[in-house]
């Protein structure tokens, strides 16, 4: 009896402490997106689409994704100095859980295909991001979010580029929550105390009829 009511507490302590992990809030304050729009270059143009602020709960090791703005050019063709790389990026400022911000950088170009029978027919502007970006939060700065954008093509059109906002490209954002900030220990909530106190309390009762 006393090993089963021993082996029952230590169940309601696991299930307990594996449900102390509470969401995290994270609110983004606004963002801000710098780009190439005018010459020399591809010439783009932008749109947000995540309106802001906004917020949400993220649990540790989750990730959420969401659309972020559109972006596309009004060139109708693919000149020499079109092709050159230049550079875009995307600052993201934080409130919540604290406040604290992150850059997000990447490089945008246009393309000539150099496909057999296409080549140079076929025209499109790509952005490619440098890669997933971990902004650091918490008061020693040892939280980590993951922010990460999507590459993408857009206006592509066959002797020049299809040009104009619609045939733009939608750009993707994704947010993972990687690690908890030393400093901010989710607080159990109330089901999971009752869970604790009931295995606490069994394990008082063994430990006392075992000193008796």
């Amino acid at each position: 009896m006393k090993k089963a009511l021993t082996i029952l507490c230590a169940i309601l302590l696991a299930v307990g402490l594996s449900g102390s992990a509470s969401a995290l809030v994270f609110e983004l304050d606004h963002y801000d997106i710098n780009l190439n729009d005018t010459d020399p270059g591809l010439v783009l143009n932008y749109g947000k689409i995540l309106s802001t602020p906004g917020s949400g709960d993220l649990s540790l090791g989750a990730s959420y994704t969401t659309q972020l703005f559109k972006l596309w050019t009004n060139e109708t063709t693919v000149n020499g100095d079109d092709t050159v790389p230049q550079n875009i990026f995307v600052d993201f400022y934080f409130t919540r859980p604290d406040s604290f911000t992150g850059t997000v950088g990447g490089q945008t170009n246009g393309n000539r295909s150099s496909w057999w029978i296409f080549s140079g027919y076929y025209q499109y502007g790509a952005v490619t991001w440098s890669g997933p970006q971990t902004l650091y939060f918490g008061p020693e700065g040892d939280g980590e979010l993951l922010v990460s954008l999507s590459d993408a093509t857009f206006n592509a059109g066959f002797f020049g580029l299809n040009e104009g906002r619609c045939p733009g490209a939608v750009i993707d954002v994704t947010f993972t929550y990687l690690k908890e900030a030393s400093s901010q220990a989710p607080v159990p909530e109330p089901a999971t105390m009752l869970l604790l106190g009931f295995g606490l309390i069994g394990i008082a009762g063994v430990t006392r009829k075992k000193l008796q």
